[in-house]
């Protein structure tokens, strides 16, 4: 019989099972600080979506998958939350079974145990928080001969419009795609996981998001970003003049108005600018 993992020395434990977009921009940032400044002595747990490990092991010491239980109910993110449609927090019997699931791992008596606020919480922004500069290793597996521009294919944007954008660009770029199911031509690269997202985005000239949760992960990683975005007074623009990452923002009214070659036009006009202020 397999022995179980169970931690018995000081640690300090907490779980998220919310949207990516706050993990990002809050969440990994917060408890970060907390692991350097507040509990440097102490190694760290944390149970999560495991696909996410990668932004957070610079100070993680174990990372536990979400239970399947858990996965099993198809629950959708927001914010500090996973949500049943048109509740605002989830059943709190559901709550604790997660953390009576959490506690098998580790010795409670030794531990610092970190919950997170429930529902739409803005405690944890306010709170001090630490970023990572993530030193990416260089693409090697792909023969990448010219510059290499990202695109999160974001069904916010109709699939169209990314066709248009990636033929008008790919003469004098070699293209990547994350979440693409939708494009099929010679010449790109399709990204399978968050982390080679990543990768790609810090090897890249600039990346392509809409306004969606993939849109943080430049910021975060400290890469070049371009935004299209129908929020107004949002808080990617608040993220980047925290961070200071490069963002290029376009700004528009609603998807269904986009144009394909005001979007290329925008993209080259941000690299070339990025490439004048030293940024490339």
């Amino acid at each position: 019989m397999e022995e179980q993992f169970f931690i018995d020395e000081p640690v300090a434990v907490t779980f998220y099972f919310g949207s990516l977009q706050y993990f990002l921009e809050r969440y990994q940032g917060y408890f970060r600080y907390l692991r350097r400044h507040k509990y440097p002595d102490h190694k760290m747990l944390m149970m999560s979506n495991f696909n996410w490990f990668f932004l957070v092991k610079d100070y993680l010491t174990w990372n536990i998958d979400l239970p399947d239980f858990f996965k099993e109910k198809n629950l959708t993110a927001l914010h500090y939350e996973s949500v049943e449609p048109n509740k605002e927090v989830i059943d709190p019997t559901l709550y604790k079974d997660l953390q009576d699931y959490l506690f098998q791992f580790y010795n409670r008596d030794k531990a610092v145990e970190l919950w997170c606020p429930r529902g739409d919480s803005l405690i944890i922004k306010a709170q001090n928080q630490v970023f990572q500069d993530y030193k990416i290793e260089e693409i090697k597996e792909f023969n990448l001969e010219k510059p290499t521009i990202t695109i999160n294919v974001s069904p916010i944007v109709r699939p169209y419009i990314w066709a248009e954008v990636i033929e008008m660009l790919l003469p004098n770029f070699d293209i990547a795609l994350f979440n693409n199911n939708v494009i099929q031509c010679d010449g790109i690269t399709n990204i399978e996981t968050l982390e080679d997202f990543c990768t790609f985005s810090k090897n890249s000239y600039i990346t392509i998001n809409a306004h969606d949760d993939y849109a943080y992960i430049p910021f975060v990683i400290q890469s070049r970003n371009f935004v299209i975005s129908n929020v107004k007074g949002n808080d990617l623009l608040t993220l980047h003049k925290k961070m200071k990452t490069p963002l290029a923002f376009f700004p528009i009214d609603n998807y269904n108005s986009l144009d394909s070659k005001e979007i290329v036009q925008n993209v080259l006009k941000a690299i070339e600018t990025f490439k004048e202020t030293g940024k490339i």
